[in-house]
């Protein structure tokens, strides 16, 4: 029988740790790492850009839409609505990239979009535009919420109130809704219109490239963050 030493145990133990402290120390080769970064970036690249194709491939759009024209006549260059068109915003870290989005408060699609779109607004500035797309409650809840001296939180009860059973959303009167009300909730239907909307929900994105995305409510988490320049490649 082969008899091994406590001290011939800890003298092997000793030089094993060293052989592999030395390894570890030993600098990775300029190239090998900058290979390295370069696949992960390329990867990275290619697995945003199919995202953001297969986003484009859920929207239906008229033939004669463009992005940039719908986005403008929305928001001017200030950030503020235009062609007295009125919105909803929410507070977060200032120079936001910002997305125009218009939802009908009457669309479950437009409420689950919305629901995704609270965990996102400290980085994307939203300016969501309630249409009366769907009929006269939508058109009353919309006007409700634009008359709200808060209109985050009526936004906010609408989303929550609409997704209970039995329940279409936030309560209105229709003879306390004011004319300036009803004129905004009016002009944010006309103007999506006139600039060849045909379905809610609905928006655009000025992205980090300059380029204007079109999306509506998407499949999954992953798709969403790809759209707003917010995620990196698994």
């Amino acid at each position: 029988m082969i008899e091994i030493s406590r001290r011939k145990l800890l003298a092997a133990g000793a030089a094993g740790a060293a052989a592999a402290g030395a390894a570890e120390a030993l600098p990775t080769r300029p190239w090998i790492r900058y290979q390295a970064e370069r696949a992960t970036a390329n990867a990275r690249a290619r697995w945003r850009a199919d995202m953001i194709r297969e986003t484009y491939r859920m929207v239906w759009v008229a033939p004669d839409w463009n992005a940039k024209e719908m986005f403008e006549a929305f928001i001017g260059p200030d950030g503020i609505p235009t062609h007295g068109a009125a919105c909803v915003t929410y507070p977060g870290d200032p120079g936001r990239r910002m997305a125009f989005v218009a939802i009908d408060t009457q669309d479950p699609n437009s409420i689950t979009m919305l629901r995704t779109f609270k965990k996102l607004s400290h980085l994307i500035d939203f300016h969501i535009f309630p249409l009366a797309f769907l009929g006269p409650v939508s058109e009353f809840q919309g006007a409700t919420i634009l008359g709200a001296p808060n209109r985050a939180l009526a936004m906010d009860d609408q989303i929550t109130l609409f997704s209970q059973k039995g329940s279409n959303g936030i309560e209105y009167d229709v003879s306390r809704i004011s004319e300036d009300s009803e004129r905004k909730i009016w002009a944010n239907t006309n103007l999506f219109r006139a600039t060849r909307g045909v379905d809610v929900p609905f928006g655009v994105y000025l992205g980090m490239d300059g380029g204007y995305r079109p999306f509506n409510n998407q499949p999954d988490w992953d798709h969403y963050l790809a759209l707003f320049d917010l995620v990196k490649a698994k």
